[in-house]
């Protein structure tokens, strides 16, 4: 079970990476590039709000905190948000915008991830619910700024006509 942990912690964020890849490149014209303003803005504030959560919560690793080895190596900094839950909660929430099916079996892989992460003692619980959060309302910012951009200011920004 250990093995399924490692790989699964520290590699298959890769896949999910790989997947939106592929999901943008097979995307029309008007939804591509509004996706990729949503994820040009989401994916920015989602970092941002993660570096200034780890600022005001401070979560050390399980392995500092019970003095064990981590499955994963990992360097004993804040734990707190999960980088690679951030990352892959916003990739599959902005999947989730365009097509649910698709953004749900990300959210479900985002889901054994964090799981794997904390099995493998360099995050708590609280680093992975916390990276998902952030990742959602970095998507929903965008979601909800994109529109406004759309509805508000579509005749002077040509990139948002007739999308």
């Amino acid at each position: 079970m250990d093995a399924i942990a490692i790989v699964v912690g520290s590699t298959l964020h890769l896949v999910v990476v790989f997947v939106a890849v592929l999901f943008f490149l097979s995307l029309s014209g008007k939804r591509k590039t509004i996706f990729a303003y949503r994820a040009l803005l989401a994916l920015p504030i989602a970092f941002l709000l993660g570096r200034l959560a780890s600022l005001i919560i401070l979560s050390p690793r399980p392995f500092v905190v019970e003095n064990i080895q981590p499955l994963i190596a990992h360097v004993p900094n804040n734990g707190f948000p999960s980088e690679h839950m951030l990352l892959v909660s916003t990739i599959s929430a902005l999947i989730y915008t365009e097509n649910r099916s698709l953004g749900l079996a990300l959210g479900v892989l985002a889901i054994l991830i964090g799981v794997a992460r904390v099995w493998a003692n360099v995050h708590h619980g609280i680093d992975i619910v916390g990276g998902a959060g952030i990742a959602v309302f970095s998507v929903m910012t965008s979601w909800y700024l994109v529109r406004w951009l759309h509805n508000s200011h579509a005749s002077r920004l040509p990139f948002l006509r007739n999308s």
